[in-house]
């Protein structure tokens, strides 16, 4: 496009001005012709593109495969402890430390235990052991593995049904400060142990 609309700079009325107009109409016509088939070319790929595109259906392929994942964290939960190696040290160590508390001696107050690290070192599965290990001991309790873009209606739903052990709650039905307004509600002088 600048070598197309570049100006000539003579005088108006020269022979110098016509002759460099005449050459000038002529490149400006070649480039003229090479912009048009770059635009083709374009074109013609994009069209190549939308039929490659609309052949193999990329959309219907990533939308299937996004509702038939399973998150592997859930597979982890149900995975048998005997089978398992290294998870015994620090599920006790977390099992004390909600037991006995910080201090070694009992708190009644509210404790937050997180468990980080990379991913696949088994944060879930420890913590499944410790759910199963320390649930009975706790007045309710909840288990609710999260993704990485949790939906935190879905989230707060299986805490209210998982607290009250009632599956026929309308918690689905709720707005998110009605659900968590029912989960404070509910767990009110309550111990609990609440995996999320």
């Amino acid at each position: 496009m600048v070598r197309v609309d570049s100006p000539v700079h003579t005088k108006p009325h020269s022979f110098r001005r016509f002759f460099d107009r005449t050459i000038g109409f002529l490149t400006k016509a070649k480039n003229r012709h090479h912009i048009a088939d770059d635009i083709q070319d374009i074109k013609r790929r994009i069209h190549e593109v939308s039929n490659r595109r609309e052949r193999f259906k990329f959309e219907a392929t990533a939308a299937q495969s996004d509702r038939n994942q399973i998150d592997p964290r859930v597979l982890a939960c149900f995975e048998d402890a005997a089978n398992l190696f290294g998870t015994d040290g620090p599920a006790e160590k977390i099992c004390n430390l909600l037991i006995k508390g910080k201090g070694g001696a009992p708190n009644n107050k509210l404790m937050v235990v997180s468990v980080v690290g990379v991913g696949g070192l088994g944060k879930t599965t420890i913590a499944n052991l410790v759910y199963e290990r320390l649930g009975g001991q706790f007045d309710c309790q909840a288990f609710v593995p999260m993704s990485l873009k949790p939906d935190m209606m879905h989230i707060l739903s299986k805490i209210l049904r998982q607290v009250r052990k009632d599956e026929g709650t309308k918690a689905g039905e709720k707005v998110p400060d009605e659900l968590i307004r029912s989960i404070r509600e509910f767990l009110n002088n309550k111990r609990y142990l609440l995996y999320a």
